[in-house]
Formats: structure tokens, C-alpha cells, sequence
């Protein structure tokens, strides 16, 4: 018979094989879990507006601690879209950060010149004006008649 090893081995040599498993399954993510920082999508829709009219801008960013888009918009979260009208063309950066890392990406709206179409505003109906009556035509008096000379 031979012997048999010790237990603890068996125990050591399922339990790597277990470790092994789970790491090589995806269960558990070797880096600590933590996403790299990437900005995934950062696109306006349309890209062309015309002035004042609404694009939409849409991102989705991973691994970020803060995320921040420009123009005033501010701080946002890492998957969303805001709405703007811009009056001239803009760039617009999504700035995301994670510890001492930065991602950046810009996108453009380009404005054209026509503003959006305008909607009917209220104005007077015009009305006829009144026909002038036509004004009675002089008639001729009576035509003098020479009178006798004294």
C-alpha cells in the first residue's frame, strides 16, 4: 500500500484549483475590480443644428470618480445626455477623472445661420377700406342770361 499524503496538501491543491477557477471564470476581477478610465461615447445629435435650435449630447464613461462637461453644464454622471441650443457653434469637452488619470474627448455642434423656423405670429387682418362714395359731380347752374342793357 502506498501512503497517502497528508490532507492539508489535498486541501492546498483544491483550494488553488478553486482560486484558478473563479479568476479564469470572471467572477472575481484580478485588478481589484475597478474599471480602466475610458470615455466609452461622447456624440451630438444632429451634429448640425440651425441657430438655437436642440442637439443632444449623450456619453457613457467608465471608471470615473468625476465627470464634468464645459459651456456651463457642470458635473454629470457617468452615463447621460443633456439637451443645448446652441446660438454658434460650440465644442464641447467631457472631462473625466479617476485618482491622477484624465480622459478628455471633444465634440462639435456646428451652428448654422438660418434660425429655427419661426412660428406664425399674430398680426392684424387686414380690412378693406371703405370705398369713398363718389362725390356728386357739379352740375352746371343755370347759365346767366344777358340781361337787358339800361
Amino acid at each position: 500500500m502506498e501512503p497517502r499524503p497528508p490532507i492539508d496538501r489535498i486541501q492546498a491543491v483544491l483550494g488553488l484549483a478553486l482560486i484558478a477557477t473563479v479568476f479564469a471564470c470572471g467572477v472575481v476581477d484580478p485588478s481589484g475590480g475597478s474599471k480602466p478610465l475610458a470615455i466609452q461615447r461622447f456624440v451630438a445629435v444632429p451634429p448640425e443644428v440651425a441657430t438655437g435650435s436642440p442637439s443632444v449630447l449623450s456619453w457613457d464613461v467608465e471608471g470615473a470618480e468625476s465627470i464634468e462637461l464645459d459651456n456651463g453644464i457642470g458635473l454629470v454622471q457617468a452615463t447621460g445626455s443633456r439637451t443645448v441650443h446652441p446660438d454658434a457653434t460650440t465644442t464641447f469637452r467631457l472631462m473625466a477623472v479617476a485618482g491622477t488619470s484624465l480622459a478628455t474627448a471633444s465634440i462639435r455642434v456646428v451652428v448654422t445661420g438660418g434660425g429655427p423656423s419661426p412660428s406664425p405670429s399674430p398680426s392684424a387682418t387686414p380690412r378693406p377700406s371703405p370705398t369713398p362714395s363718389p362725390s356728386p359731380t357739379p352740375s352746371p347752374g343755370p347759365t346767366p342770361s344777358p340781361s337787358p342793357e339800361h
